[in-house]
């Protein structure tokens, strides 16, 4: 399961904000159960992924 957002919503032309990911492991057989035991965080994935960021047609891809 993952959830992306910003880190200061709503964005607009020149504000700083910045990416909101969390990636965690859920049980298959416990989807609706949201309680801490069943969730556990994926840690280690700033290192392989990045994020790419677009307004029209510019493009920037980073790390996170």
């Amino acid at each position: 399961m993952f959830v992306v957002g910003f880190l200061n919503e709503l964005v607009c032309v020149d504000d700083k904000t910045g990416v909101d990911l969390k990636v965690s492991l859920v049980d298959p057989d416990k989807l609706n159960d949201s309680s801490s035991s069943n969730v556990k965080p994926v840690e280690g994935l700033e290192k392989t992924l990045k994020v790419e960021i677009s307004a029209g047609d510019k493009k920037k891809v980073l790390d996170l």
